[in-house]
């Protein structure tokens, strides 16, 4: 390891920084103690700097880091200060790097090994979820369903299984007729996970639509019918990380 890059973690102020963490995002840090992701974000930040990452091309980090990202980004002075003494520079964030989730992924993907190589250990998996090949590469469309009829097929309901990246599985339990919207606010209630976090995909489409885009405002209201979504179906979750 560059013995003359400095250790990112010293000169983060921590306590202020969770201080503004629990104010703005509470309900995102119930399970985890938010001093230990301020410590895998500095972690980011030095391998952002050790592989000379300033223009947001190269890696991205996981959600919870992320989200410590862009909270410390918003003190502009500060943020700026800090990455001016760690890294003679501004490490730049892409408010577009989360449009294209395929190469978004790719990035994280080598984030996830530059670590391992970098530290010489294993991320912490309830911060740093292993990349998966879905993550990687979306899967293809899925073959049409078998016409074997399931217990449930006469009635109005039907349970969806929603997947995210560190493996967890939630359960909806949704009529027949829901609609994208009722799906994410249906993991709002299940999870805690805010709708406007959410990024909902399935054979390999997203399907939830970008929230600053009016004329796709009319998908929060398309049946999860029309996406091929049917009784225990599986829907990919990975949540908006606003760029990078």
């Amino acid at each position: 390891m560059d013995p003359f890059v400095p250790n990112p973690g010293v000169h983060i102020n921590a306590a202020e920084l969770s201080k503004r963490l629990f104010a703005e995002h509470g309900s995102e840090f119930n399970r985890q103690p938010v001093l230990a992701v301020v410590g895998e974000y500095a972690r980011f930040i030095e391998l952002k700097i050790r592989l000379k990452d300033f223009d947001a091309k190269l890696l991205s980090p996981p959600p919870l880091v992320d989200l410590v990202w862009h909270t410390h980004i918003l003190d502009t002075a500060g943020y700026t200060l800090f990455c001016t003494i760690v890294g003679g520079q501004l490490v730049h964030h892409n408010p577009n790097g989360g449009l294209d989730a395929a190469a978004q992924a790719e990035r994280y993907r080598r984030t996830y090994e530059a670590y391992k190589a970098s530290f010489n250990m294993v991320p912490d998996p309830k911060f740093w979820p292993a990349p998966t090949e879905d993550a990687v590469t979306p899967p293809p469309p899925p073959p049409p369903p078998p016409k074997k009829r399931k217990a449930n097929e006469d009635n109005d309901t039907m349970t969806v299984f929603v997947k995210t990246l560190t493996g967890k599985t939630i359960s909806l339990h949704l009529p027949r007729s829901a609609t994208v919207r009722d799906a994410v606010k249906e993991v709002e209630r299940v999870d805690n996970i805010s709708v406007d976090l959410q990024r909902l995909i399935f054979g390999g489409r997203q399907i939830t639509p970008f929230m600053t885009d009016r004329k796709a405002r009319a998908d929060w209201l398309k049946p999860l019918a029309s996406y091929g979504i049917q009784h225990e179906s599986t829907i990919h979750l990975v949540l908006r990380m606003g760029g990078c």
